[in-house]
């Protein structure tokens, strides 16, 4: 077929005509790629600012609750260590600590001392005295570990975070006189405590140390 004959059957119009649908096609094609890909960036765009909102406030609370148990750390208590220790005397030794602190600080158990009648997990106050018997010094009393079983079977005792007065409340793992103090003054404030769980108000205490805290406080 000539090209003359070609143009005037109407080849031409009709290549022409395909064309613009194919075209048409892959215009529409792209444009709905394109929404795609706009609505993915867009919906990522939005992501890392809120993880990294969550993150901040996670972080914050967290670095207010070391931030009180550093403060309970750097004060110092003092401490009459007395018996069976290589340097009886008094000591200074941070806020919370325990007994094996203090005899630490008296330079250690005396090669005559019987640890079976002292707790080294205990844990002292400012002005405490911790005496540590010689061997034989106990005779016919029961070894502490003993007086501890006897007790495993009584019910455990809670402290009401409503009434306890601040030795109570300074008894208790991760509080010292800080967040003790802190516990009185928002319970004075708001007038006391409705659930356990509400202890998590108070300045300093999180959800970290409520689950150190939670077994052994009550509200009455």
């Amino acid at each position: 077929m000539t090209l003359v004959k070609y143009v005037k059957s109407g080849g031409v119009m009709e290549h022409l005509q395909k064309n613009k649908i194919l075209l048409a096609l892959l215009l529409l094609f792209v444009s709905i790629v394109c929404i795609v890909f706009w609505r993915s960036g867009e919906h990522n765009a939005n992501k890392p600012q809120e993880e990294f909102e969550e993150l901040t406030t996670v972080t914050s609370e967290e670095i207010q609750e070391l931030t009180v148990e550093q403060k309970e750390k750097d004060m110092l208590i003092m401490v009459d260590v007395k018996g069976a220790v290589k340097t009886p005397g008094v000591y200074q030794i941070s806020s919370g600590g325990r007994a094996f602190h203090a005899i630490e600080a008296a330079g250690g158990l005396h090669e005559a001392a019987d640890d079976k009648f002292i707790n080294l997990a205990q844990k002292l106050e400012d002005g405490s005295v911790l005496y540590v018997p010689a061997i034989g010094e106990m005779h016919g009393l029961p070894p502490l570990w003993g007086q501890e079983a006897e007790s495993a079977g009584e019910e455990k005792k809670t402290v009401n975070i409503n009434a306890a007065s601040q030795e109570e409340l300074q008894s208790l793992t991760g509080i010292g006189p800080a967040k003790a103090g802190a516990i009185i003054q928002y319970r004075e404030e708001h007038g006391g405590f409705v659930s356990i769980e509400d202890i998590k108000k108070v300045s300093g205490i999180g959800e970290k140390s409520f689950e150190k805290l939670k077994e052994n406080i009550a509200v009455k």
